[in-house]
């Protein structure tokens, strides 16, 4: 194989005499790396390889649990990490999918305290974040959003944005067992005076019977197997959880897809597939003949 350099570009030429130029080397080992995430990103693997991942993930987790504290080592953190996140990124519909997100936040906090690592502490508040956007019927959502609280507040002393998610718990799940922890939460805070801790309770009262009704709502409208809010999105969804794994740090965001791909993942799809259960029983009924 011939190589020649013309200017700044890197010209490869192949056994047909074809060539491509590449200007800019570092942009095109990007792509192919973005290709690669792609790639792995379309694998849907199914129900029973879920279970079977899942299980070698909780073996692996069992072995960990096994060792003593002073005995882990992060890699073998990472390990068992990254078995849940494979059921994640290449099974996001399984019913052992939204399990193993919150596991892997779970253990990405763990991980965090035991390394005294603040970057797996964010990573691990991102976790959390994605399983309650993704898996918003999932029974973990309001432990999640009470672990949230606690690693913004005991962990990286962020007042502000804890006292943000232990209020977001008790106005919208007033009737959880959580909720008694939330508030313990809010008035151990030197900032949070008992006058707001009672005004958070009244607002959770006030809002108790919309939250029992979107809960009855939820569980009604639940699949047996499919946790996922949208599984026609899947694709776009784990890229873009692929990419956030990448983005550690308080301060760096999680890279948007190109909105071309996001568009091929939904363009073979009705409009309707995004707009809300109401919105799509309304029309339906106003089509019926009369």
């Amino acid at each position: 194989m011939n190589r020649s350099v013309y200017g700044n570009g890197l010209n490869v030429w192949g056994a047909a005499g074809s060539g491509v130029r590449l200007r800019n080397p570092a942009a095109a080992l990007l792509c192919v790396l973005m290709f690669g995430m792609f790639a792995q990103a379309r694998v849907h693997r199914s129900q029973a390889w879920a279970e079977t991942q899942f299980n070698k993930a909780e073996g692996q987790r069992e072995t960990l649990s096994g060792r003593a504290e002073q005995a882990r080592t992060k890699r073998e953190y990472q390990t068992v990490i990254a078995s849940y996140r494979r059921i994640v990124l290449e099974a996001p519909a399984s019913s052992k999918a939204e399990g193993s997100a919150f596991l892997v936040a779970q253990l990405t906090a763990e991980m965090g305290r035991h390394f005294k690592d603040e970057m797996a502490l964010y990573s691990a508040v991102r976790e959390y974040k994605f399983l309650r956007r993704e898996y918003p019927g999932s029974k973990h959502r309001i432990e999640a959003l009470l672990a949230i609280g606690e690693i913004y507040k005991n962990d990286l002393g962020l007042e502000s944005e804890a006292n943000a998610a232990f209020g977001e718990l008790i106005r919208r799940y007033p009737r959880s067992e959580l909720v008694k922890e939330a508030k313990a939460e809010l008035l151990a805070d030197s900032s949070t005076t008992a006058q707001e801790a009672e005004q958070a309770d009244d607002s959770s009262g006030e809002s108790s019977i919309e939250s029992d009704s979107a809960g009855k709502s939820e569980i009604a409208t639940k699949q047996p197997e499919t946790k996922f809010r949208n599984p026609g999105l899947a694709l776009a969804t784990t890229s873009r959880y692929a990419f956030a794994m990448c983005s550690t740090g308080p301060h760096r965001s999680t890279p948007a897809l190109p909105s071309n791909s996001i568009t091929a993942c939904s363009s073979s799809r009705s409009g309707s597939t995004i707009r809300s259960e109401s919105t799509l029983i309304s029309r339906t009924r106003s089509s019926c003949p009369t």
